[in-house]
């Protein structure tokens, strides 16, 4: 769950700093193990495409089949919340991670799999926000 949280954290920290990524896939998380294998470090990799989180996108922006559908069905005379589209985003990583073979057990796995479908709502307004995710991992080190 550390990394479920890291994912999170740094996002929430990307966001609160006034950006967005837009190329939120497993592709681009770095997961950084030390030797004891406990305590991990998340990196987020390849800002290409990143932007303000103020900026206004007139086309499709990240990888098919990792971007919000929102995104994927963007039109020029549309604004979305990137925040948002980048939740959704994080929210299909998790889901990813719920189904393959990761050290989560049955409880941690529910817990991850509940987080991602909340996260790729069809309705970006009902997404919970980063923070809000945040508080409902267990584990959580600084």
């Amino acid at each position: 769950m550390e990394v479920v949280a890291g994912l999170l954290r740094t996002m929430h920290n990307i966001h609160t700093a006034g950006f967005v990524h837009l190329d939120i896939k497993p592709d681009n998380i770095a997961v950084l193990v030390n030797d004891n294998n406990y305590d991990s470090a998340v990196t987020i990799l390849d800002f290409g495409v990143a932007s303000r989180v103020t900026n206004v996108i007139y086309e499709p922006t990240g990888t098919e089949g990792w971007m919000a559908p929102e995104m994927e069905e963007l039109k020029w005379t549309e604004k979305i919340n990137l925040k948002l589209a980048n939740i959704w985003s994080i929210g299909k990583v998790l889901l990813s991670m719920a189904h393959s073979p990761c050290s989560f057990d049955e409880e941690q796995r529910n817990l991850v799999l509940m987080l991602g479908r909340n996260m790729t709502s069809r309705d970006p307004e009902s997404q919970p926000a980063l923070a809000e995710l945040l508080c409902q991992v267990p584990c959580q080190p600084e």
